[in-house]
């Protein structure tokens, strides 16, 4: 691999900002007899998308959110981040991790900052 432009990659010092209880090394694998997500919790996530997504064309938001709330999606979701403390460690000894555009959040970072993620794309095609 000669380069790569990491959108959504993991902060590696997460647990040295947060409380105790939100730290990776507190999360918990989920349970494999949970066979609903809270409607609270899906309710919250929807605001969240309709928001991040209200300029995009309707039907492709909708299909957007009805595919982030979709149970076996959710649920699946929630698995893959029941081993953040691990991917963190990796992420602090495989080197320095250059940081891409302030003020943008890790997971929406190609929606709010999409000139800039376009600009890292097209400095790391011409230096390779």
């Amino acid at each position: 691999m000669a380069g790569l432009v990491a959108l959504d990659i993991l902060y590696e010092e997460w647990d040295a900002y947060v409380p105790e209880p939100f730290r990776l090394t507190q999360a918990q694998a989920l349970d494999e007899t949970v066979t609903e997500i809270p409607v609270e919790l899906v309710e919250g996530v929807r605001t969240l998308l309709n928001g991040m997504f209200a300029s995009w064309p309707a039907d492709i938001r909708e299909a957007l959110v009805a595919r982030h709330l979709d149970p076996a999606a959710f649920a699946d979701g929630m698995r893959e981040r029941a081993n953040l403390a691990e991917l963190a460690e990796e992420v602090r000894n495989g080197g320095q991790v250059p940081d891409v555009l302030e003020n943008a959040s890790h997971s929406w970072i190609h929606i709010e900052g999409a000139d800039a993620v376009l600009e890292g794309i097209r400095d790391l095609v011409e230096k390779v």
